[in-house]
């Protein structure tokens, strides 16, 4: 009896060390999967700046370390839009794409790179659970669940769901009989197969974002798969015992950048495999349904695995599993890959802040006349630069830049580009006009003027909006040709002409005007004796002549000069005689008055009198 509890002891201890060694060896090969070495790395450029409107320049290298290509590569610039993904076959080791963002702020960009694991023979069911409604259609992964399409004539409904098979919302699709379903990012894109057949780009509460485009190829679409970088993979039913593979650039819909024909008939849901760069499809083919891996660049089979159930219809892809669906079992299945070499990925990161521009705003203080001094106005302050170009070659760095003495050549725009401590810019623009400037002329009827006379002035050219005139003795006027009349010699002196013309421009001109005391001759004539030179008709031996001065002006007396020359047998007499001297009376004292030269002659005296020099009052000599 001892010797059976021994043996059975022994016997308990040896399949649990078996078992241990068993346990053992599993954890060895997992954790040397797990933490197996990356032979590639990813190194991205340092962090940067963009200017708000730029674009950011994003660059990283590859060390493949050996590795073969492909190596993929998958980039998220941060902003929601959609994952770039894409491979590199060979050098240059470099992933560079440009983006442009649509907002300031700080975004972080994350590329990754993969070398893909090596693939089993077979799938591994990861999970499964039934399906929210029968007859299940295509799938697609948003990157935390998945979106389920009914395809059912009864049914026009699209189910997001948990991975464990919870609803969490449902939306009508755009018409029945939903086939084929994609994630893009954002959007769902959805083909319908009720007549007509289309292909529709919905929100995920339903609404339509466009469409219905028409399906490529010659019959309805029945399964869609997202690539990436606007790239739609849309499996088409066909004819002669093959259906169709097309993918086609979103943004040019009309004309697909590629396609295959698939392995065989039958062929429903898709799915693109950016980790092992593979194409799924699968062929509900009752003979032996399947799931195909293939080449999206040539659509051969690089995997083939049997399906879980009889009827595949939907497929996405996880990051890492795919998800499947099956009409037949009405259930959707997780299909892991078992991998006999393991994967590995490198992630590297970028820090890009998008600077907001500056605004730019160019103005000036005109317009202008010729020879005045442009104001240039740039905006804002506090800019790291300020570059001004102009007509006529005009550049300044200046930030409220100066010209002066224009032209009419320094019309035309101006145009500003600032540049801030960033080295973000923007750009303004202002329009300068340089008006041309009248000639002024000033001119008058004489330069010189007699004491009582009117002064003509005139004014050139025609047609200004102002004539501003002043001049002597306080003289203004806004006539173009004003007059003086009865001037004085207060108004000797310059005259100056200041004119406008309708665009505010002006220019100034200058006129001499003399005013003077102007003599005008005095009559004189004869009274006695007459006649001339016989005093015996004339009482008292007297000379008696008469003056008038012609300018109306009173004569003065006391200036009144006059020769007196006597002449008897040869002998002449010579006197100068004034209006002081006793010899000589006058009478009527204005501007007409008689003059009467008193002297005792003989008969037979020769008398000449000649009159010397007359003044009037106003001091103007009117004889000689």
């Amino acid at each position: 009896m001892t010797t059976r509890i021994i043996a059975k002891s022994k016997s308990i201890l040896w399949s649990f060390f078996l078992l241990l060694i068993v346990i053992w060896c599993l954890l060895f090969v997992s954790c040397s999967l797990l933490f197996a070495q990356c032979d590639i790395s990813v190194s991205a450029m340092s962090d940067t700046d963009v200017c708000e409107g730029g674009t950011f320049e994003f660059y990283a290298s590859v060390d493949p370390s050996g590795t073969s290509p492909p190596i993929y590569w998958s980039l998220d610039f941060g902003d929601g839009t959609p994952v770039i993904q894409d491979s590199l076959l060979g050098a240059p080791w470099e992933i560079t794409e440009n983006h442009d963002y649509s907002s300031t702020g700080t975004y972080t960009v994350q590329v990754i790179v993969n070398k893909p694991a090596n693939l089993g023979t077979n799938f591994i069911i990861d999970t499964s659970f039934p399906s929210p409604t029968a007859d299940p259609g295509d799938l697609a992964w948003d990157g935390s669940h998945l979106w389920l399409a009914a395809h059912t004539s009864s049914y026009d409904t699209i189910y997001e769901i948990t991975t464990a098979g919870v609803v969490v919302s449902k939306i009508n699709s755009p018409t029945v009989l939903p086939y084929g379903l994609a994630y893009d990012g954002s959007h769902l894109w959805v083909s319908v197969t009720s007549w007509p057949p289309g292909i529709y780009e919905i929100t995920t509460a339903g609404a339509i974002v466009s469409g219905p485009l028409s399906c490529h190829g010659s019959q309805e679409s029945m399964g869609l798969g997202w690539q990436g970088a606007n790239r739609l993979w849309e499996v088409v039913a066909g004819a002669s015992g093959h259906d169709s593979v097309y993918v086609t650039n979103v943004s040019s819909w009309s004309s697909p950048v590629g396609g295959f024909l698939l392995p065989r008939a039958w062929q429903e849901g898709c799915a693109y495999d950016n980790v092992h760069d593979l194409m799924w499809v699968c062929s509900w083919d009752a003979a032996d349904p399947r799931i195909y891996g293939l080449n999206p660049a040539t659509g051969a089979v690089e995997h083939s695995f049997s399906s879980p159930g009889s009827s595949p219809q939907g497929l996405a892809f996880d990051g890492i599993c795919l998800w499947h669906s099956d009409k037949n079992t009405d259930m959707i299945y997780r299909l892991c890959f078992p991998v006999d070499e393991p994967g590995c990925a490198d992630t590297d990161y970028v820090n890009v802040t998008v600077r907001p521009g500056p605004t730019a705003f160019a103005s000036n203080d005109g317009p202008y006349c010729e020879g005045e001094t442009i104001n240039l106005f740039g905006y804002p302050d506090g800019m790291a630069s300020y570059d001004w170009t102009g007509p006529d070659g005009f550049s300044s760095s200046s930030q409220n830049p100066t010209i002066t003495g224009a032209t009419a050549l320094a019309s035309g725009t101006y145009t500003l580009i600032v540049t801030d401590d960033y080295g973000c810019t923007d750009t303004a623009n202002t329009d300068v006009t340089v008006y041309p400037s009248p000639a002024a002329s000033a001119s008058s009827s004489d330069s010189v003027y007699c004491v009582g006379d009117t002064i003509y002035l005139y004014g050139e050219p025609d047609g200004m909006t102002s004539y501003n005139w002043t001049g002597p003795n306080g003289f203004t006027s806004t006539l173009q040709n004003p007059i003086i009349p009865y001037a004085d010699t207060l108004y000797s002196g310059i005259f100056t002409l200041t004119i406008t013309d309708t665009n505010g421009c002006g220019d100034t001109a200058s006129t001499a005007v003399l005013v003077e005391l102007c003599c005008s001759p005095a009559m004189v004539w004869l009274e006695c004796p007459t006649p001339f030179l016989q005093f015996f008709s004339c009482s008292s031996q007297v000379a008696i002549f008469g003056i008038h001065d012609t300018t109306g002006s009173a004569i003065d007396t006391m200036r009144v000069y006059c020769t007196v020359i006597t002449r008897n047998s040869g002998i002449a007499d010579t006197i100068h005689l004034s209006g002081a001297s006793p010899y000589l009376n006058f009478s009527a004292w204005s501007d007409s008055i008689s003059v009467t030269v008193h002297k005792i002659w003989a008969n037979g005296d020769t008398v000449e009198i000649s009159l010397d020099s007359i003044y009037n009052e106003m001091g103007c000599l009117t004889i000689p």
